[in-house]
């Protein structure tokens, strides 16, 4: 593949890998990368500092405007665009030349924290600025590009998450379960979901003493390079004995978390489990990891990481 840029020059073509997105540059363009806590920012920066493109996958963009802003629209993807570009003078006079377009899901395929597309571009000239523009609009779907290099989950900057029982055997050294007590209630009223949870005491089997409530929440955030932890938290409750024994574990080290099924709702014995449900954490938009949490009355609470560890973007 050949571009044509600078005053029709024809230029050789490399491939950057942008999260989810593959930009066709010239040769001699360096790719950098900024790892946020939710969110990805990359720049592709033009040799002989003739200017750079920026691109932001998130949430939670912000745009940047200068005064007398100017508008050229384009297409990218299935929707329509607007760069504003606007000049900017250092204190020697120096120009800068700036353009700024901002878009939600302009194909259609992203992965739920990358729902925003930013880009950005700073020159030293207007015609490298219309160049550096024409390139960002070639941004596409990786999928769509055989060219383009293959995804290759980052490795975070902390250990992955951790996940042991407090009061039974470790069985995974990544994610833990212990039985705690909710610190930040507001926080959590908001934006809990209840994922799942047993009937009432009078309409489920009397066979089974425990009620169950499973219920989490997501920080806010976007999921590059790495989705925004998780809380899980199951309640369990019995009033069998007269007086009320509830229980209240939590599931640490999960991010993005998504529920499964229940695999398990039944009494055996104290010190086997009564209930076993799955969950799957999402520690990066592409990558899937399943567990099986399982609770005992003698026992507490423990958690086993299962053999699914799944990398694609749906992660079904």
């Amino acid at each position: 593949m050949i571009l044509t840029l600078f005053f029709g020059a024809a230029i050789g073509t490399q491939f950057f890998r942008i999260e989810h997105l593959c930009l066709a540059a010239p040769d001699g363009y360096v790719l950098e990368r900024r790892l946020g806590p939710d969110f990805a920012v990359f720049r592709v920066k033009a040799p002989a500092d003739n200017g750079s493109i920026g691109f932001y996958l998130g949430n939670h963009p912000t745009s940047f405007e200068g005064e007398n802003a100017s508008s050229a629209r384009f297409r990218l993807g299935r929707r329509k665009a607007e760069w504003k570009m606007w000049q900017e003078k250092a204190a020697d006079g120096a120009p800068t030349y700036h353009a700024d377009a901002r878009m939600e899901k302009p194909f259609g395929t992203e992965p739920a924290g990358s729902v925003f597309l930013h880009m950005w571009v700073k020159a030293p000239s207007l015609e490298a600025r219309a160049a550096l523009q024409r390139i960002a609009e070639r941004v596409e779907p990786a999928a769509r590009n055989p060219q383009c290099p293959e995804f290759t989950p980052w490795e975070p900057e902390v250990p992955p998450p951790a996940v042991v029982p407090r009061a039974s055997p470790v069985s995974d050294d990544r994610v833990t379960v212990e039985q705690d007590a909710i610190a930040e209630w507001p926080y959590f009223l908001a934006q809990m979901e209840i994922a799942a949870q047993s009937r009432l005491p009078h309409e489920r089997s009397p066979y089974v003493p425990w009620s169950y409530k499973v219920l989490g929440a997501t920080e806010q955030g976007g999921c590059d390079p790495r989705c925004p932890p998780s809380k899980v938290y199951v309640v369990v409750s019995n009033y069998d004995g007269g007086k009320a024994d509830t229980r209240l574990y939590s599931v640490n080290g999960i991010r993005f978390w998504s529920f499964r099924r229940v695999t398990q709702y039944r009494w055996v014995s104290p010190t086997e489990p009564y209930l076993a449900f799955v969950i799957t954490s999402r520690p990066h938009p592409e990558v899937c990891r399943d567990y099986e949490v399982r609770v005992s009355q003698e026992n507490g609470a423990s958690i086993t990481a299962l053999g699914r560890q799944k990398e694609s973007f749906g992660c079904r």
